[in-house]
């Protein structure tokens, strides 16, 4: 405890360093210590002359949300340095207190455009109703980017009360904020807005008929259809393309026969919007012509047909597939080899180990994949050989395949591949042992918990979680202690607590207690990773915190523990 004090308060002197560098390295070891004495200092540290160092404060407090940090910040919220002002918003977002929203809709007026669209944002981590009318206001603001952000910031909070002013700027000279005006009402999924915008299709201008398809189409109402399958004859083919889009979105089959009819346009970005929405559509009536449009003459248009009968997902597409995985375009390729993944058809198998060979490394790992989809005993030895490629994509696509189909052959392969060069293919080698679930490879997942690379220690020991024995526990709990890296501990904490939830208690009350918000959303996390029941009353109390980061991540707890019981709180 001693050396620790003492090394917070060395590092609260190296924060008034004449260095730079040595002040970015002070605060980033407090974030590493989570020195909730040193908040004061990193407050401070907003006001450093220099903009990297005051970025790297902000970070931190952003990352560990100090409780204590909301008045201060609030306050330096009216500094008359601009870079000071972005900063606290920026934080004061990130912990989520209600008590911040009068001061940051202040903000909004602010001299600086920066400071305006920090403040927006940081309102939106908020999410009030009292702050959709200050944000209404701003879709007047004289910066288009902070009008812009005000559009997409309403469309998240999702109140109706947006969606008026949100057409008005739709049909406004503003493109970027009529686009985002269009996506934020289809994210506000207003009924009410659906005939204004139906009646905009028929408008003069071919922007307004584009953008009201659009958000039609994230509304997804069934009475758009009729007039969205009008707009397919739209004179415009940018309005015909969106309109098709719109229509796979609404997912109705009244629209088959149109889009099939659509899959003859003159504009080729208007076919692949249609071959696209009939997949998304999903019927076997789309069957016949999506094989069809695997022969158009544009790769885009064949490419879409490839996914969507992918998703379509009929084992009489499977003939048609293997012939366009021999395309001469690769994206094509790519599609069907997609495609027959999602179908699952054992024919598939030796076409796929086949284009293990092709020239083009995105179809050979799009073709790894697919057999890892399929999970034929067939494809272990090409996968094996596929974990040698030249294309460090291929090597970790093959890796993750291995594990899906589970055979013990891959197990000496597999931690052979934990020594590549590339730390997504260890990753991805650690995650495949873990799938597999055998003692063999214990070893050699313990001598990756220290691997340079966080990733692939985290991956590591998820894996020992899964493999679960004592000995995996006991070198988990030695791990802990010396880990440094946040997210690794949290990892190496899953781990313990899935393997034995007693021994993760105590080092999750701890971070429970701790007054920084981070650490509290961070335990939270960790219980419902770990997915014990008796975590529950645990969790519980945080839905009604006060900050709203910790009760989201309590229902978010509360939904991957997935028990009755959980589930009932978040119901509530």
């Amino acid at each position: 405890m001693r050396s620790r004090k003492r090394r917070i308060e060395e590092l609260k002197k190296k924060l008034r360093s004449p260095s730079k560098e040595e002040r970015i390295d002070a605060i980033r070891e407090l974030e590493i210590i989570e020195a909730e004495e040193a908040v004061d200092e990193l407050i401070e540290a907003l006001k450093d002359e220099n903009g990297d160092v005051c970025k790297e404060a902000a970070w931190v407090l952003g990352m560990i949300k100090p409780e204590k940090a909301v008045g201060p910040l609030i306050e330096a919220l009216n500094d008359e340095n601009k870079r000071v002002r972005k900063q606290a918003a920026w934080v004061l977002g990130k912990i989520g207190l209600e008590k911040a929203i009068d001061a940051l809709i202040k903000v909004l007026r602010d001299e600086d455009e920066e400071v305006r669209i920090e403040a927006i944002d940081a309102l939106k981590e908020i999410s009030s109703d009292k702050t959709v009318e200050p944000l209404i206001e701003t879709l007047k603001d004289k910066n288009s980017r902070v009008r812009q952000t005000a559009a997409s910031i309403l469309g998240e909070i999702g109140s109706e009360k947006a969606v008026e002013p949100l057409i008005e700027a739709l049909k406004g000279e503003d493109d970027w904020l009529g686009v985002e005006s269009a996506i934020a009402l289809g994210k506000i999924k207003s009924e009410r807005s659906v005939e204004l915008l139906i009646e905009m299709l028929k408008n003069k201008n071919q922007k307004i008929r584009w953008r009201a398809a659009k958000a039609l189409g994230g509304i997804e109402s069934e009475r758009a259809v009729e007039p969205l399958i009008e707009a397919l004859k739209d004179e415009d083919g940018n309005v015909r393309e969106e309109a098709a889009e719109s229509l796979g979105k609404i997912g109705s089959e009244k629209a088959i026969e149109p889009l099939i009819e659509a899959l003859k346009d003159e504009d080729e970005d208007v076919r692949s919007a249609a071959v696209w929405a009939l997949g998304d559509i999903g019927s076997e009536k789309t069957l016949e012509p999506l094989i069809e449009a695997l022969k158009d003459e544009n790769a885009k248009v064949r490419e879409g047909a490839a996914f969507a009968l992918g998703k379509v997902g009929s084992e009489k597409a499977v003939e048609p597939l293997i012939e366009a995985l021999r395309d001469k375009n690769w994206i094509v390729s790519l599609g069907a080899a997609w495609a027959l993944g999602e179908i699952g058809s054992e024919k598939a198998v030796e076409p796929l180990i086949e284009a293990l060979e092709d020239k083009n490394e995105r179809v050979r790992w799009k073709a790894a994949r697919a057999l890892g989809k399929i999970g034929s005993e067939k494809a272990v030895e090409p996968l094996i050989e596929a974990l040698k490629d030249e294309d460090k994509d291929v090597r970790r696509e093959a890796a993750e395949s291995l594990g899906e189909i589970g055979s013990e052959k891959a197990v000496v392969p597999l931690t052979e591949t934990l020594k590549d060069k590339e730390p997504d293919v260890c990753k991805a080698a650690a995650r495949a042992l873990g799938k597999i679930d055998s003692e063999r490879a214990v070893e050699a997942l313990i001598e990756i918990l220290k691997d340079e690379n966080e990733d692939v220690r985290s991956a590591a020991a998820i894996s020992l979680s899964k493999i679960g024995s004592q000995k995996c526990l006991e070198y988990l709990k030695g791990r802990l202690l010396e880990e440094r890296e946040k997210r690794v501990k949290d990892n190496i904490l899953v781990s313990i607590g899935r393997i034995d939830f007693d021994e993760a208690l105590p080092f999750i009350k701890k971070m429970l207690e701790s007054g920084l918000i981070g650490v509290k959303e961070r335990a939270l996390e960790i219980l419902g990773e770990i997915g014990n029941e008796r975590a529950v009353e645990i969790i519980v109390p945080y839905l009604s915190s006060e900050y709203i980061p910790l009760r989201l991540a309590a229902v978010e707890a509360l939904g991957k523990i997935e028990t009755e019981k959980a589930l009932g709180y978040v119901k509530k």
